[in-house]
This record gives structure tokens, C-alpha cells and sequence, in this order.
């Protein structure tokens, strides 16, 4: 060992300048090594927060600037009067056409199809010898719009229908109401009112029944029902086969009013289907709902059959769909 020129001692060989191995230079009061693992913890950390809250993609306010963001859109549903139409079919026809205050959407078509005209002195008259007539005389729809009190039936069913009531006519009349769409198409563009987006329902009354089978082959068609309209005389003609098909596919439902003098004929049709018979329009129940046909066994006369009009919609109404 030496001194070197500054006093200091060395080994030989060995520079006094790089043989030390004391504390490192500071920068700013902290250590060089101090520094750097600061440096390279403190840009580890920076990445922290990015990968556990990832920026989401700002949404716009406004499609322009200073334009305020459009409020969510509320449905609303509008309120229409009652309404009663006199609309005409081929130019000729009549067709009488209602509906009660609704909101919204109606959700049913109801068709009525009426009988022939009863008159006593005609019915005399055309039993003579001299006298020919190949149809039977056609109701007028104001007649039996009024008489067979037709409105006040339909309300206080209370149910969201659009009732249709064409002139109809008997089983030997060539003018038979079969023309679905084309009735339809007329009331759509009477009324305003969309006829393809609603389930129809199909009620005949007497000799009206006849008309009743045809409508049947359209799938909106889920419910019949038939005042004293059982007219035939052998079950494999075509209203009472086509009725016990028609009954048969899931999801419809027959209401059949019967009287003291049509019981038997309406037996026969009945006792193939899951059927119940009652005095009256049942009240609502799960079992009700189940059965394809229910029969009301009426005391009335032949007139006052389609008094059971407004229960018979109303439970059909309150029935879910099967």
C-alpha cells in the first residue's frame, strides 16, 4: 500500500477512483437505483386503473350540435266513438255496421247472418196453386237490425268487437253469403277499420246458418255460434259435416242454441263432440272453457233464441284461447 498524490491509499495496481464501493451518487436527494424503481412502479400503476375501469365509448347526446336528445316515445292509444255504418255489397247489398266506444284496437270480426222474413200473409199467399217463387223472400238488414234488437245485444256483450251484419239469405238461394273476402274487403273500406289482423267470429240465426259452413275455412275464424240454425235433414250434408270438423281442429269453440222443436236434430249433431248441455249460458269457468261445444237447451220460442247472444260473446271473451 501507497499514498498516493492526494494522500489517499491504494493498492498497487488498482486506481483509488474505481475501487470504491460506498453509497451511490443522489440526484435530487434520492439514489440513482431509488429513482429508476420509482420510475418503472410508477408506470405499472398508471396501467392498474385503465385495465380494471376500460373508458366506455361516450354515447351522443344529440344527433347535431345544440340539439337536445329526443325524449323516450310513450305509446298512445286513441279513443274512438261508437259508430254505426249503412255500407252497401256489390253495389246492392246492404251491410250494417257497428262498434262501441273502444281505446286503441278492436280485437274481434262478429258477422251475424239472419234468417228469411217471416210474414204470415205470404206464407199463405204463396201456397197457392197460381203462385211461384223459387227463393224465399230476403230480410231487409234495417228490419232485423231493429227488430231483432241487434245493437243492444251486441253492447252488452261489452266485448272490443267490429259487428257486421250482411244481408243473408236461405240454403236454396243462389245469393248465399259466401264471399268472405269480399265482404270484409267492403267493411275495411267503409269503416276504415282493418278487418285481417282481428279473430272472427260467425253467428247464424235460422235459415242464416246455412251461410254459416262456408266462413269456416278461413283460420280466423275461431267461434260459431248458431241460434235454432240446425237445418237438415241427414248429418252428411254439408252444414252439420262441416261444422263437426270445423269444431274439432284445436282452438274453436261452438255455442248452439236449441228449441223445444229442434232438441232431436241437435242431439244427433252433438253426440260426437265433447259437448255439455245447460238451460243457459254457463258462467266462466276452466272447464267450461274446455269443452269444443256447448248446447243451450232454450225453453223460448224460435225468435227469442238469439236472446243468449250476449252471454254466449262474453264468456267467449273470457275464455283464454285454447
Amino acid at each position: 500500500m501507497r499514498l498516493d498524490e492526494m494522500g489517499n491509499e491504494s493498492q498497487d495496481g488498482v486506481n483509488a477512483d474505481t475501487h470504491q464501493s460506498g453509497p451511490e451518487p443522489e440526484e435530487n436527494g434520492i439514489t440513482r437505483r431509488e429513482f429508476v424503481c420509482g420510475s418503472v412502479i410508477a408506470a405499472v400503476g398508471s396501467l392498474i386503473p385503465a385495465c380494471l375501469n376500460p373508458e366506455k365509448p361516450k354515447q351522443e347526446t344529440s344527433n347535431k350540435k345544440g340539439e337536445q336528445p329526443k325524449p323516450q316515445q310513450i305509446e298512445v292509444k286513441t279513443r274512438y266513438p261508437e259508430r254505426e255504418l249503412n255500407l252497401k255489397y256489390k253495389g246492392r247489398e246492404s251491410i250494417k255496421v257497428w262498434h262501441p266506444e273502444y281505446l286503441g284496437d278492436l280485437e274481434y270480426v262478429v258477422v251475424y247472418f239472419h234468417g228469411n222474413e217471416k210474414n204470415t200473409l205470404w206464407d199463405i199467399i204463396k201456397k197457392l196453386p197460381y203462385i211461384k217463387r223459387k227463393k224465399p223472400r230476403r230480410n231487409i238488414v234495417e228490419k232485423v237490425w231493429k227488430e231483432g234488437q241487434l245493437k243492444s245485444r251486441f253492447k252488452a256483450s261489452g266485448i272490443p268487437g267490429l259487428f257486421v251484419v250482411p244481408q243473408s239469405a236461405s240454403s236454396n238461394d243462389e245469393m248465399l253469403q259466401t264471399d268472405v273476402v269480399g265482404v270484409l274487403d267492403e267493411v275495411e273500406r267503409g269503416s276504415g277499420i282493418k278487418t285481417g289482423n282481428k279473430k272472427i267470429i260467425i253467428i247464424g240465426s235460422s235459415f242464416g246458418g246455412f251461410t254459416v259452413p262456408y266462413w269456416t275455412y278461413d283460420p280466423r275464424v275461431t267461434t260459431v255460434i248458431t241460434c235454432d240454425a240446425m237445418y237438415y235433414k241427414s248429418l252428411d250434408e254439408f252444414l252439420p259435416k262441416r261444422l263437426q270438423e270445423w269444431v274439432k281442429f284445436p282452438g274453436n269453440r261452438l255455442f248452439t242454441v236449441s228449441i223445444q222443436s229442434s232438441r232431436d236434430r241437435h242431439n244427433e249433431f252433438l253426440q260426437p263432440l265433447n259437448t255439455q248441455t245447460f238451460p243457459d249460458v254457463p258462467k266462466f269457468s276452466q272447464e267450461i272453457c274446455g269443452l269444443q261445444a256447448i248446447h243451450i237447451a232454450s225453453n223460448k220460442s224460435h225468435g227469442e233464441a238469439k236472446s243468449y247472444l250476449s252471454d254466449a260473446l262474453r264468456l267467449n271473451h273470457q275464455c283464454p284461447e285454447k
